[in-house]
């Protein structure tokens, strides 16, 4: 079950040391795994796992698309 990245062409994939990963899929980001940290980026103060992908809440960036992502320990960084 590939859930919200169904029918979606993936351009870039990042995984963090922090047992969590994103990937853009049609210029938007997605990430699953570890909640630590709001790791996942989808503005929830959730904790645990998510074993599919959230969508990342881009609305403090202008919703603008994204086209790369990199990971660090409990972060990533968008451009």
């Amino acid at each position: 079950n590939t859930g919200l990245l169904a029918n979606k062409k993936v351009t870039d994939v990042a995984v963090s040391s922090n047992a969590s990963a994103c990937a853009i899929a049609d210029g938007r980001p997605y990430c699953w795994g570890n909640r630590t940290y709001n790791a996942l980026g989808d503005g929830t103060a959730l904790t645990g796992t998510s074993l599919v992908p959230v969508a990342v809440d881009t609305a403090p960036f202008g919703n603008r698309a994204v086209e790369s992502i990199d990971a660090g320990f409990a972060h990533y960084c968008i451009i």
